[in-house]
């Protein structure tokens, strides 16, 4: 599950208050850029922008699994990330720099950055200047943010013995003992109640691990049809087109929703 990470260090010496709604999200990022820093490193990841949009009270996906891509909610996300690199508030990376855009982050060149909470064990490890913070996403008309996870198959050709394996390999991962220590271990969210309710001590003894289970109840699933794996292709193409050239969010948005659609 998305949230924002910001660097706690940098907040506190310059009196920012941690944004938790988006127009104070592109307040703070005004004031945390600097003649060598930029507010917000933007990865044009459809999970995020996905993030922005359901916090707007938007989707990407129709319940009648068309995409939607240039919903007014999506157009006024993208608009906030033009803002920003108009004004040189923001650090445009592809989902391909990703390790680029933790050296980034690392290196204080940006102060606010939005990604899965599993990422930040990795973060705590090459933010060693300065304290990292994690905090839920802002929020406009709505705290919906979409759920991240994975799904386990079992083929349809598989043999009775491999069926029964694969079930006795769930059982296992869904044991609350391993869901546990699964969690402390990654930081991933546990998949059982009766797992989250023995971890509350553990959550609460650290804040920084509480940003992305207290977004739960909020949660809403990501588009499960097969057809977004390639359509979110070209929604992040968009993205970056905006951030990183001089195209319109309307113009970007219109396209990669017209790209969708003829691929369907």
């Amino acid at each position: 599950m998305p949230v924002l990470y910001y660097n706690a260090t940098a907040l506190e010496q310059r009196s920012v208050s941690v944004p938790s709604t988006w127009q104070e999200f592109e307040e703070a990022a005004a004031r945390l850029t600097t003649r060598n820093t930029r507010g917000y490193l933007d990865s044009a990841y459809s999970l995020t922008f996905e993030a922005m949009v359901t916090t707007r009270g938007g989707t990407i996906v129709t319940e009648e699994n068309l995409p939607d891509f240039d919903s007014p909610e999506a157009i006024d996300a993208l608009r906030m990330l033009q803002r920003l690199a108009e004004k040189r508030q923001l650090i445009a990376r592809s989902l391909s720099e990703f390790d680029q855009s933790l050296v980034d982050f690392a290196r204080s060149k940006v102060m606010m950055a939005i990604a899965s909470q599993a990422v930040f064990p990795q973060g705590e490890r090459f933010a060693v200047a300065f304290e990292i913070g994690t905090a839920p996403l802002p929020v406009g008309s709505s705290r919906a943010v979409p759920l991240t996870g994975a799904q386990l198959v079992i083929v349809r050709e598989a043999s009775e013995a491999e069926q029964r394996g694969a079930f006795a390999f769930w059982r296992f991962l869904m044991s609350v003992d391993n869901i546990e220590r699964w969690v402390q271990a990654s930081l991933f969210l546990p998949v059982r109640r009766s797992a989250a309710d023995r971890l509350l001590n553990w959550y609460q003894a650290a804040p920084n691990r509480l940003a992305a289970f207290s977004q739960l109840e909020h949660a809403v699933p990501r588009p499960k049809l097969s057809a977004y794996t390639l359509w979110q292709i070209s929604l992040q193409e968009a993205i970056e087109r905006v951030t990183k050239g001089n195209l319109s969010p309307e113009e970007a948005l219109a396209e990669a929703q017209a790209a969708a659609l003829e691929s369907r």
